[in-house]
Order: C-alpha cells, then sequence, then structure tokens
C-alpha cells in the first residue's frame, strides 16, 4: 500500500488553485496537472508499506499528532522545483502556518524513525504540488508564469486535521483515500 501523511486544503483554497491550472495548462505545455481534489500539503511520503506495518505507522503517529495544536495555514505565491534551470515541479507556497508546518514535519519524522523510515535528508518546504513534468519534458513559461504570481493568496484556514493517505496509481491519475485522520487540538 503507498502511504503518505497530509494537511489537506480546503476547498475554497483548491478551487483557487484549479483556476491557475486550468490557466497554467491552457498555456503551458509538457506538464502533468495535479486534480484539484488531490491538492493537498504533503508532510511526509512513506512509499509502499506492507499492510502489517500501516498499524505500526498509526500507532507511531497517534500521540505525536493527537497532541499536537492546530493553526492557520496561508497559501500565497507559486514557485518551482529546482529554483534554477528547467523546472520540473509548479507549487503553491505556504506563508503563515510555514514554521508551524516544518515542526510537525518534524515530529512526523520523529516517530516514524523507530518504526524504520529513515528522515529525509532534503530539508521541508511546506507547499501544495500544482504540476509535474512529464519525462523528458522542459516545459516553457513556468518560470513567466511564477513571476506574475509571486504575491497571489490563494486563501488562509485553519490546519486542524492531518491524514495518513492512501495513494493507488492509476492510469487517469492517483486516486487518495483516508487510512486514518487526526484532529489538531
Amino acid at each position: 500500500m503507498r502511504l503518505f501523511v497530509a494537511h489537506e486544503i480546503d476547498e475554497a483554497i483548491r478551487n483557487r488553485l484549479a483556476e491557475t491550472i486550468k490557466e497554467a495548462g491552457a498555456r503551458i505545455d509538457g506538464m502533468k496537472w495535479v486534480a484539484p481534489e488531490n491538492i493537498h500539503i504533503t508532510l511526509r511520503f512513506l512509499g509502499e508499506v506492507e499492510d502489517p506495518s500501516v498499524e505500526r505507522i498509526v500507532d507511531a503517529l497517534e500521540g505525536t499528532l493527537s497532541d499536537a495544536d492546530a493553526f492557520a495555514v496561508s497559501v500565497r505565491g507559486l514557485g518551482a522545483f529546482p529554483p534554477r534551470g528547467s523546472p520540473q515541479v509548479l507549487w503553491a507556497g505556504v506563508t503563515d502556518g510555514a514554521e508551524n508546518l516544518v515542526s510537525l514535519n518534524d515530529a512526523v519524522e520523529s516517530a516514524l524513525e523507530p518504526v524504520g523510515f529513515e528522515r529525509e535528508k532534503r530539508r521541508f518546504s511546506p507547499h501544495a504540488t500544482l504540476g509535474r513534468a512529464r519525462r523528458k519534458s522542459r516545459p516553457r513559461g513556468l518560470r513567466e508564469l511564477i513571476a506574475g504570481q509571486e504575491a497571489t493568496e490563494f486563501g488562509t484556514q485553519e490546519a486542524a486535521k492531518i491524514t495518513l493517505m492512501q495513494s493507488t496509481l492509476t492510469p487517469a491519475g492517483p486516486i487518495y483515500a483516508p487510512v486514518r485522520t487526526w484532529t489538531l487540538k
């Protein structure tokens, strides 16, 4: 089972991001766009996990996420990975609440280490992925799109729930299903 830990973005913000995806899709070739209902902020991608390990993962996250406090998250502006050269990922950034998400990511990483998940080597950067370059594609126009929307406010919401999500890959795109959701205090 393919799993990740996520903060789900509310519908109003997803709708604004979907408008950006629609606009970008009309102007930029070579990208695979994220379905609006799948837009989220990944706290930790776990990858393929054997079914017996799922209960251990849930147990490991239980105390960490049950004791965490809710906070506000603002989604603002666009960016790309890598920051220089040919962009491969278009994302919407997080301003308010970014430090809280970094702390929550660190807590999730710590909780999962005893279960056998090594800490990510890359620094965690809170964002919502909007699109990825197709294999061997060099999309043109992404940098111009980003420059025009660096300060665009997509909305603010309360980060009140964190979900362990299952991702089933299909030819039409991934299908997400919650495995367990924690409500923050």
